[in-house]
């Protein structure tokens, strides 16, 4: 097969002529590219090549091996070139064609994988290299000399993630004015502000499928309206690093959510693994986000003056239906009369008119459900009554 009868093949060069003849390609040719505009572009590229990488560690082939370590490679290089200018650029960032990226990374299919190594290396063929306030083309990378092969699946990810290349450059400039809102991420969730630093972003977005993974009910009782603003929420989250009452947005959240029937167990259990991926990205920045980590045991502490981690995890075990195929409902149940007990209006209630729901669960569920209740709230009562007697 001769060059350019490959279909993905095709695909590469013809956007490698669309960058070419983008503005923001031809201002970086003119040497008239402002220094934030190409500080985000290799920010974008850092939190792409950060998912990336995080996508091929589970994937054990060899081929995989090589994609991980040269793009691990190309993560620290960016890393070092993007930390002296953490702090300065103030560019709105284009947040809508990035997440089109990064939400393609949550699956597990090699193909897609490979597919999307194949789209983002487009950003690296030709390097930005930041000097002071000068922005210059670095020495071209080598591309690869053998013709990609994918499938069906792969070349329509391919199609994609250029697709989505492309716009992101054309976003970035000339530059925009409006900052970047929920509404790039979530149409439902207003116009509030998020974080503009693509990498925040890349971990907010892995630690909210982190949650849901962990705590199916979210997928049981939300499904994709749910998932949209967790995406919002955990990019707002992000952005408060710096903000003085940070503390009391949280509590302002944990009561929004608990009565919606999310317990504060799951914004503790966000909140930590938003740290982990922020830190992950940018490990240089520990002690900006160790505020994560402060407000999280927060709600531990809270949570624990009515239920300790041992009764939860003792009455969790004890919730064992045959239904709905989920883990975890247990502790949602004891986490709720935890929160309840603390005082957080609705809390025990806007889980249980879900819980509580016969035409969906059946009797015995429901009968279930309140054994678990009843049961947990004698355990705060004991709780209670020990630490009068103590």
């Amino acid at each position: 097969m001769g060059r350019g009868e490959n279909a993905p093949t095709r695909v590469l060069e013809k956007a490698r002529a669309e960058l070419a003849q983008s503005a923001l390609w031809l201002a970086i040719d003119d040497g008239a590219l402002p220094r934030n505009v190409a500080v985000s572009w290799l920010r974008a590229e850092h939190a792409l090549t950060w998912r990336l990488h995080r996508a091929t560690l589970g994937l054990r082939a060899p081929a995989f091996r090589t994609v991980r370590d040269r793009h691990r490679a190309r993560m620290t290089s960016l890393a070092s070139q993007l930390q002296p200018y953490d702090e300065a650029t103030a560019l709105s960032f284009p947040a809508a064609p990035l997440a089109e990226l990064l939400l393609a990374f949550e699956t597990a299919s090699p193909s897609v994988v490979e597919a999307m190594a194949l789209g983002l290396e487009l950003m690296g063929e030709h390097p930005l290299q930041l000097d002071g306030e000068l922005v210059r083309w670095g020495r071209p990378r080598k591309r690869r000399e053998a013709e990609p092969s994918l499938d069906a699946d792969g070349t329509a990810t391919l199609e994609h993630t250029v697709r989505q290349v492309i716009a992101l450059a054309t976003s970035l400039y000339p530059v925009g004015t409006l900052p970047t809102t929920s509404s790039s991420l979530n149409r439902d969730a207003g116009r509030h502000h998020i974080t503009q630093d693509p990498r925040e972003l890349a971990a907010a977005l892995v630690a909210g499928a982190r949650t849901w993974e962990i705590h199916p009910y979210y997928e049981a009782r939300y499904g994709e309206r749910g998932r949209r603003f967790t995406r919002s929420d955990s990019a707002w989250l992000a952005s408060l690093g710096q903000d003085p009452t940070a503390e009391q947005q949280i509590e302002w959240l944990a009561g929004v959510l608990a009565a919606r029937g999310m317990p504060t167990l799951l914004l503790e259990s966000h909140l930590n693994h938003l740290h982990e991926a922020l830190i992950d990205i940018l490990p240089h920045r520990r002690s900006t986000y160790a505020w994560l980590l402060e407000r999280a045991h927060g709600l531990y502490l809270r949570r624990t003056e009515a239920l300790s981690d041992r009764s939860l995890g003792r009455l969790a075990a004890r919730f064992t239906p045959s239904s709905p195929p989920f883990r975890g409902m247990g502790t949602i149940l004891a986490a709720a009369v935890a929160d309840h007990a603390t005082g957080i209006p609705r809390a025990l209630e806007s889980v249980l008119v879900w819980a509580k729901d016969e035409e969906r669960f059946g009797t015995a569920w429901v009968q279930a459900v309140d054994e678990l209740v009843d049961a947990a709230q004698r355990s705060v009562q004991r709780r209670r009554s020990a630490e009068r007697r103590a």
